[in-house]
């Protein structure tokens, strides 16, 4: 699967069990800078921590939560993987024009 078809495939979990994530779609390195941050994790809010379930107060039934997590979890990973791929995301600046001395 192309990488945007996996993050299309990802935002349909996550609309069908009214998890509030979107992934954009990634065309370029800045694009994929932007997914790759969401993937950080911090205090529990980084997608691999990510856990649908009803105790989290997502609409999934209680018997498919194993599946639905391992799907959840292969998505994230094969993405993770192809994002990789994509060169680093650099700002660059213009110079600032020096200033002739008078």
């Amino acid at each position: 699967m192309e990488l945007n078809e996996e993050i299309e495939a990802l935002n349909r979990l996550f609309e069908k069990y009214n998890v509030e994530y979107s992934v954009p779609r990634v065309y370029t390195s800045r694009d994929a800078a932007s997914v790759r941050e969401m993937y950080r994790s911090g205090l529990g809010y980084g997608f691999y921590d990510l856990v649908i379930s009803q105790s989290n107060g997502h609409a999934v039934d209680v018997n498919d939560e194993l599946k639905v997590n391992a799907r959840l979890h292969a998505l994230l990973d094969s993405i993770r993987i192809k994002i990789d791929k994509y060169p680093e995301y650099k700002v660059y600046k213009k110079p600032k024009k020096k200033r002739k001395k008078s």
